[in-house]
């Protein structure tokens, strides 16, 4: 008896050459654009630093419902990988010690007052806390608590409780949209018109007209963390000590505003839930290596990194699936050095998507030394790509013979029995059904005029004696 055989995955080539390299996108780091994160009333701090990390634009926004002018200040409690994160406004630093720092202000007011609208979520409370002080110490104080819908804007004013009849010479302010302690998701509180009373001494900002756009400059094609460092102080700078071209990327260990010591980038997005960051730059065939220079001075026994993560889309689950990952350790080295990192996934279908991500510390396990200070040059980036191997499918073995191949648009093939039906897909799996395809007994053409050029994966069914499968 006769039996159904499949001759899988015969690679086709609609061009005359493969492609052995590919650019990596901006991989020179010589251009930079001035890139805003998110926008904080003048004057004001927010937490949009910690928030924007996982909500673009932040949880504090500047607002075009407004009771007066043209914005107020909106802020939102919302989920983070760390939990739920309050909206905070503020200027001073509020703490269970005390409040330290402020803004100048001369005045002695009676009270304080506003206009919110709000819907704080079942058992939440937003506040608002404002503190008088006079030679550091605090003189005067007004608390304002938030509960429940107030869906249209109302005046809310609070009286100031004074301990001393001295003029104030420095003022604190913190707004929240949910309790500090337990914040709920979902709360949120608009505010806008703050002012004193009497109103000889102005509230800073209170209409909430003023905004600043926060920002640096920013590599094209790579994210950074520098939205939740001290602008004064970034992890990722464009550098004049370059390998080649104008600039280099240079990676510095700095304390982020939320307290944690890093220095990375990544061609893709930084991890939330997985251990390895994701996305990065689309490739036409399998990665064989990327390449690059480097230049690092660690601080104490630190060591940096060079990474990749590699991907493909699984079109039958429907996910992303790393397909392959590599860490490569980088030394210190006073002048520029080559440096590698190798790519062992060499599999159909291909993979689509590389992830290219650096750190200047060694943050990889757990407990390893992390020098604040650490600072890595990154320049020159390549990436190689893996020959298709047309060579190691010898279809003659198999009694099948292709030929042309590589060819401009036509396929002939000889099979060693009668073939049933041919299938063609592309480099990411997916059937093609546009293509003129002719089978007459053992005998077959494809036509493809009208294919991009590129890779393609033949199936031949046929009817033989033996089971052939060519992997």
């Amino acid at each position: 008896m006769k039996k159904i055989i499949c001759f899988t995955f015969i690679i086709l080539w609609v061009s005359t050459f493969s492609i052995k390299a590919q650019t990596i996108p901006n991989g020179g780091f010589e251009t930079w654009n001035y890139a805003v994160y998110y926008q904080d009333p003048m004057l004001y701090f927010t937490s949009n630093a910690s928030a924007f990390y996982d909500l673009p634009q932040g949880n504090v926004r500047k607002s075009t419902d407004s009771y007066t002018g043209s914005f107020s200040a909106h802020l939102q409690t919302v989920n983070t990988n760390g939990g739920p994160a309050l909206g905070v406004i503020y200027f001073g630093d509020f703490s269970a010690s005390g409040v330290n720092g402020g803004i100048p202000f001369i005045g002695h007011p009676d009270s304080v007052s506003a206009y919110f609208k709000f819907n704080i979520m079942p058992g939440d409370t937003a506040q608002s806390i404002i503190a008088l002080k006079k030679n550091g110490t605090v003189i005067g104080w007004a608390f304002g608590h938030f509960t429940g819908s107030n869906p249209v804007y109302s005046k809310f004013t609070t009286p100031i409780l004074w301990s001393d009849t001295a003029q104030a010479d420095t003022l604190a302010v913190m707004i929240t949209s949910s309790d500090f302690n337990n914040p709920i998701v979902g709360s949120n509180l608009f505010i806008d018109n703050a002012s004193f009373y009497p109103s000889g001494s102005p509230f800073p900002n209170g209409d909430f007209e003023q905004w600043n756009n926060i920002g640096n400059d920013e590599p094209d094609s790579w994210n950074t963390l520098n939205f939740i460092c001290n602008p004064a102080d970034l992890c990722a700078t464009k550098s004049t000590d370059s390998y080649e071209g104008n600039y280099s990327m240079k990676i510095k260990s700095v304390q982020m505003l939320g307290g944690d010591t890093l220095a990375y980038i990544t061609n893709g997005q930084f991890p939330t839930n997985n251990t390895y960051p994701i996305g990065g730059m689309p490739v036409s065939q399998n990665p064989d290596k990327i390449s690059g220079y480097y230049k690092y001075f660690p601080v104490g026994p630190d060591t940096a990194y060079a990474g990749i993560f590699l991907y493909r889309w699984n079109t039958a689950t429907q996910q992303t699936l790393c397909v392959d990952s590599m860490l490569v350790p980088l030394l210190p080295s006073n002048s520029y050095a080559y440096f590698e990192i190798p790519v062992s996934y060499n599999e159909w279908p291909l993979a689509d998507t590389l992830n290219i991500s650096f750190t200047a510390n060694n943050n990889i396990n757990n407990g390893s030394y992390i020098g604040l200070g650490s600072t890595l040059y990154i320049d020159g980036l390549q990436l190689t790509l893996k020959p298709l191997g047309l060579n190691d499918i010898n279809t003659n073995d198999l009694g099948t013979q292709i030929y042309p191949n590589p060819s401009i648009n036509i396929f002939n093939i000889k099979y060693s029995s009668k073939i049933l039906t041919l299938d063609l897909f592309d480099v990411n799996g997916r059937k093609l059904n546009d293509v003129i395809m002719e089978i007459s007994g053992s005998d077959a053409s494809i036509r493809m005029e009208n294919s991009p050029k590129g890779l393609y994966y033949l199936r031949i069914n046929g009817v033989s004696g033996e089971k052939l499968m060519l992997k």
